[in-house]
């Protein structure tokens, strides 16, 4: 249900002088009025929240509470936002909330909070939250606080002589019929309205002039350059619109067994599932068709599509090609469909990519808010996520052990490996944050080394037990939590490295007569980034994805033996993939199972070398909120069925 409180001061302003400014006598000054909504208790009762629209309902442990201190906007400290006294209260631009323990950072926020359990559960969302802030909602197991005017802001409330405050928030008890996140509707409300010509017949208003003739013909001048010719928004949204359409299909098969197909032209009541290739088919068709648009259409995208970062039509066409690459590419869900993928047509879309001409990488620009990079938020900070110790161990098998040695970590490397290197990196006060060693001429680009090899307590999980941190995007060089180490500035959605190394792969999968070109793929990171000796020097010993990867020192990590052409693609794959989303896994996902090392000379044990571990899904049933929404059964991937059957 919707809420609205309303709270109003019934006394008289008093105008003096006949001005109408802040602090009139008539005024009330209000330090806190907060409305507590509290559930029938349970011992099982838990916290969840969401911060906006694009943040995904998620348990927040204890306590979840968000502070919106002023708009978020730019002007945040403007003299229209000054109080009684000519001063702005607000401390700090946007908002702060606290969520798991982790404090968060951002510019404005709607969020919603859910607690308790079962039928008893109760969630609260506020649909203005940001635009009449200050305003505040904090919530623990046993009740939801909704602040209309918080006790955290800045400074009291001021409520003039006459005036009203009305605050509006929405409640559900239970389970949330309309959406499958509680109260996800009250972010965009279903809104009736009638045709714009339906108001124009019916005489509800004339149409619009443009005033004098010639003012007439500029006007008609500027429209027809919006919606005609090569710099039209039309065919730029057309385009754009194709490419997130085919990105969004592309996940959609690559992660699940079904899905919907759905665009503009689709009637939502005949929707039905389809399954895993035909939504492959669709995105590769919707990517196509986008292509065809970049390549015929001369437009730049606006610097807000990805916060900071325009693209031209020839960079967008490219950016179509590599994502058609990766939708077939990174659609096998095991070595056994691998067979089955058409090669030959993903070099050809690989050859047209980002990496062909003019290489372009496509990032955007993280804010820690409504743009945030959640794997570099995690993996590119040295106190937190680390280099799994299966990849640490290929970077430098002489002294990275694979598993982690839990007494005593694993020492400082000396990697061939440019992009590790003696694993130095930042000052001395990067070394007094984050027990570094300062870096040196040996650093390397992508690595570095830390004595503190357990980031966080062993329940947590192994990826946090690793001597390796992964500083490759960190601009600052030195963990600045005002960029990349603060979920701030340029991040990495896919590079052209990434259609490179997808584009050897199709080559070698076509046969040992791609070999030569498929070396020169390599190389562009292997020697150029790496250091490392030209992968051409394996041609003669082309190998199989069998082979599992190369090591830094030439060796294959299963057995010690040479290193093949497919070994040294492997590796590079290991090493570029990073930070690249769920690139790495569909990578994992389609190699066999490779199990080796424990030879002589190696200083691990028998381990898993490449492919994913048993047990591990291979990909995603359709969410249970919205099986649970449509009545249907509860299914899951995994365990001894770890992906549906090949359609």
């Amino acid at each position: 249900m919707e809420t609205a409180a309303e709270i109003t001061n019934p006394r008289a302003a008093k105008h003096p002088g006949g001005q109408w400014d802040l602090g009139d006598p008539g005024s009330v000054l209000i330090r806190d009025l907060s409305i507590h909504i509290k559930p029938m208790p349970r011992d099982d009762a838990d916290v969840w929240g969401s911060l906006d629209a694009g943040d995904h309902m998620e348990p927040a442990g204890e306590r979840f509470a968000v502070h919106q201190e002023s708009s978020g906007g730019q002007q945040w400290q403007h003299v229209n936002h000054a109080s009684r006294d000519e001063s702005v209260p607000a401390r700090f631009r946007g908002f702060r909330a606290i969520r798991g323990g982790r404090e968060v950072a951002g510019l404005r926020a709607t969020p919603i909070a859910s607690i308790g359990g079962g039928d008893t559960r109760i969630s609260v969302a506020l649909p203005y939250f940001w635009e009449v802030f200050p305003k505040a909602i904090e919530a623990d197991a046993h009740q939801c606080v909704v602040s209309m005017f918080p006790r955290a802001s800045g400074d009291v409330h001021e409520l003039q002589g006459g005036e009203r405050s009305t605050f509006t928030f929405a409640v559900c008890f239970g389970r949330d019929t309309v959406t499958a996140e509680p109260l996800g509707w009250v972010r965009s409300p279903l809104r009736v309205a009638a045709a714009s010509l339906a108001y124009r017949q019916a005489g509800a208003w004339a149409p619009m002039g443009a005033g004098s003739g010639p003012s007439a013909e500029g006007y008609e001048a500027l429209i027809n350059t919006a919606i005609h010719g090569p710099e039209s928004f039309k065919e730029r949204r057309e385009t754009i619109d194709g490419v997130m359409q085919g990105a969004s299909l592309m996940m959609l098969s690559l992660n699940y067994d079904k899905a919907y197909v759905a665009d503009e032209n689709t009637d939502p009541l005949s929707l039905q599932y389809m399954n895993r290739k035909e939504v492959r088919d669709a995105a590769i068709a919707k990517l196509q068709e986008a292509i065809t648009l970049a390549n015929a259409n001369e437009f730049t995208t606006p610097v807000t599509w990805t916060n900071g970062k325009s693209y031209t039509n020839l960079q967008i066409a490219q950016i179509a090609n590599t994502m058609a690459a990766m939708t077939l590419a990174y659609y096998p869900r095991d070595n056994s469909e691998v067979g089955s993928v058409d090669w030959a047509q993903v070099a050809s879309f690989a050859s047209e990519g980002m990496s062909a001409g003019s290489p372009v990488d496509f990032w955007f620009v993280a804010d820690n808010s409504a743009w945030s990079h959640e794997v570099l938020a995690w993996f590119g900070e040295i106190d937190s996520g680390r280099l799994h110790t299966r990849v640490s161990h290929l970077l430098d098998p002489a002294t990275q052990k694979d598993p982690w040695p839990a007494t005593q970590g694993n020492p400082q490397p000396n990697s061939l490996d440019k992009r590790l290197g003696d694993g130095s990196f930042g000052d001395a006060d990067t070394q007094k944050s984050f027990k570094t060693t300062p870096k040196t001429a040996l650093a390397g680009t992508d690595f570095a080394w830390t004595a503190n090899g357990q980031a966080m307590r062993p329940d947590r999980g192994q990826y946090h037990q690793s001597n390796l941190a992964y500083i490759r995007y960190d601009e600052s060089g030195v963990q600045d939590p005002d960029q990349q180490y603060g979920n701030k500035g340029r991040m990495p959605a896919i590079n052209a490295t990434l259609n490179d190394l997808i584009w050897a792969e199709a080559l070698l999968r076509q046969g040992a007569g791609n070999a030569a070109q498929a070396a020169t793929l390599i190389d562009k990171t292997r020697v150029v980034r790496g250091g490392l000796s030209s992968s051409a020097a394996a041609i003669g010993n082309i190998g199989a994805d069998a082979d599992g990867p190369c090591m830094s020192n030439g060796k294959l990590a299963k057995d010690g033996t040479a290193c093949s052409l497919w070994s040294m693609l492997l590796y590079e794959q290991e090493i570029e993939a990073l930070a690249l989303g769920p690139a790495p896994f569909y990578q994992q996902r389609r190699l066999p199972l490779i199990i080796g090392g424990g030879f002589a000379g190696d200083n691990s044990p028998k381990r898993v070398i490449a492919g994913l571990l048993p047990g591990t899904p291979h990909e995603m049933p359709v969410p249970a909120k919205e099986l649970g929404v449509k009545g249907e059964a509860l299914y899951t991937w995994g365990g001894s069925k770890p992906n549906s059957a090949a359609p």
